[in-house]
Formats: C-alpha cells, structure tokens, sequence
C-alpha cells in the first residue's frame, strides 16, 4: 500500500481556493486589492502559492479578506494538495 504523495505545497493549492473564490466572485485581482486591504502584487503572489512565510494569522486575515471560511479552505486546499478533489 503506497502512501498518497503531495501534488503542491499547501500554500500553492491554499492560493489556488483563494484565487479561484476571487474569480468565482467575479473580481480581477487589480479590482480585488485595494479594497482588501493588500497590494496587487501581494495578492498575487499569495495566489500563486509564492508568498512564504504565511502565519496563521496572515491566513486567517486573508480567507476574511476573500470571504471563505479558514477551516473550509484549509481543507480545500488539503484535499487538492493530495488530488482528492480531482
């Protein structure tokens, strides 16, 4: 029996619930920024899973600032992570 193996880091496919939230909202990531309170370039980085270091704190205040609940992403992002979602 082989272990599931990860697909992505989890701060990738935690990016990628955040980005696709976003875009299911209908928002360009320009449109979405500064209304959150966060650079363009920042966000950006986040979604594509290049922002390092994130605390759970930064965690917690980004999934407020997309509107998806911490935990729930955190699972997405889990479940992607090791291609349960597919």
């Amino acid at each position: 029996m082989s272990e599931l193996q990860p697909m992505s880091t989890w701060v990738e496919c935690l990016g990628r619930v955040l980005r696709d939230e976003r875009e299911r909202q209908g928002l360009s990531l320009a449109a979405f920024a500064p209304g959150a309170g966060f650079s363009p370039q920042y966000l950006g980085r986040v979604e594509r899973g290049r922002a390092g270091g994130l605390s759970l704190d930064t965690v917690d205040t980004l999934c407020a600032v997309y509107g998806v609940d911490e935990i729930d992403a955190l699972r997405r992002a889990k479940a992607m992570q090791y291609g349960e979602d597919r």
